[in-house]
């Protein structure tokens, strides 16, 4: 109801439904003035005001011509030919793309799919191959821009806090292990324990029980991590010989 009243075409349901009907002429006065196209992406690059004219007054087959992102380049004469004659085509998109990296990756390292990865091998991909987790990322903010729901901005807030959050405590755990508060088995028990908490976690829930498992995850490990140090006398352990 709140979003009913508001002015903003994008979060009002009612004037978002009349803009997308709207004459083409009025769709490009519109973002002239706003300087953001439909999506609300902004228009500041002179190829950005090509292709948001070429949207509304090119044909489809041409529009394919006028590409705004560099993936969109490969195969646009292609799909060109097969739109002049009445063919209909698909984008190979970033979720697809990034899918056929992530497996490649998984099969090229261990042998199996990448969804069958525990979290600690996902994270070694990443580490490994930076264009993944490059492409990761710019598909994911892109989802979470172009869909212009709140939600979806604060899952992948959420994400990313907790990835930072993991992160820092396992830094805080090997440091209490290299002081002597806790002994070397008892450190890679818990990392392995809290690693398999968060990835069943992440396989079993729904997406949105899902964004408030991402949420309430670093709570959750710090409130671990502390009674498991404070649980511990501090005493000298000697570290193992690793032969490194």
């Amino acid at each position: 109801p709140e979003r009913l009243l508001s002015l903003d075409w994008r979060e009002n349901d009612f004037l978002r439904f009349w803009m997308g009907r709207s004459s083409p002429l009025v769709a490009v006065g519109r973002e002239i003035i706003e300087q953001k196209d439909f999506l609300g992406r902004r228009l500041d690059q002179p190829d950005d005001w090509i292709r948001t004219v070429g949207v509304h007054f090119l044909t489809i087959a041409a529009q394919n011509l006028i590409t705004r992102d560099p993936s969109e380049e490969e195969g646009k004469f292609k799909r060109f030919g097969a739109e002049i004659f009445g063919l209909r085509t698909f984008p190979r998109g970033d979720w697809r793309r990034l899918e056929d990296m992530e497996n490649e990756y998984a099969q090229r390292e261990f042998k199996k799919p990448f969804d069958d990865l525990n979290r600690e091998q996902k994270d070694q991909i990443q580490e490994k191959y930076p264009e993944y987790k490059a492409l990761s990322d710019d598909a994911r903010e892109k989802m979470t821009w172009e869909s212009g729901e709140d939600f979806e901005q604060w899952t992948l807030a959420s994400e990313q806090m907790a990835n930072s959050e993991y992160h820092a405590i396992g830094e805080q755990m090997a440091r209490s292990l290299f002081a002597g508060m806790i002994d070397y088995r008892t450190y890679l028990g818990w990392c392995l324990m809290l690693a398999e908490v968060l990835e069943r976690m992440a396989l079993s829930c729904s997406r949105l029980s899902l964004a408030l498992v991402w949420g309430l995850a670093p709570a959750l490990v710090q409130v671990l991590v502390r009674v498991l140090v404070l649980s511990v006398q501090p005493r000298p352990f000697p570290l193992p010989q690793l032969g490194l």
